[in-house]
C-alpha cells in the first residue's frame, strides 16, 4: 500500500494492524532523500536489530536488474560447494533463486 500524501510520522496502526495479526513483524517507510521516517508500525520491533535473511533477496535482486547487473538470463553459476540444501547445489537463475 502506498499513501502518496503521507506526512512524517503517518500513523498506519489501522492499516497495518490487520496485515500483521498473528505476526511479531513491522514496517518502516523511510524516504532517503529527506531522511525522514515517513510511516511506521511496532515501533518496538522495527528497533530490534535482526538479520534479513531471504526476504533481502528481494531488494538486492530489484537493485541488480536495476543497474542492469543481471538480467532474466543470468546464471549464477554453483560453485560445487555443498550447500545446506539440496535445492541450493546446483546453477541457479534469478527465477530459481528466488
Amino acid at each position: 500500500m502506498i499513501y502518496s500524501s503521507a506526512s512524517a510520522s503517518t500513523d498506519i496502526s489501522t492499516v497495518a494492524s490487520p496485515l500483521f495479526e498473528g505476526t511479531e513483524g513491522c514496517f518502516l517507510l523511510y524516504d532517503a532523500s529527506t531522511n525522514a521516517e515517513i510511516a511506521q508500525f511496532n515501533k518496538a520491533k522495527c528497533a530490534t536489530q535482526m538479520a534479513p535473511d531471504s526476504t533481502f533477496k528481494i531488494a538486492l535482486s530489484l537493485m541488480a536488474f536495476d543497474a542492469e547487473i543481471i538480467d532474466q538470463k543470468t546464471i549464477f553459476k554453483w560453485d560445487k560447494t555443498p550447500k545446506g540444501m539440496e535445492i541450493w547445489n546446483s546453477n541457479h537463475t534469478p527465477k530459481t533463486w528466488m
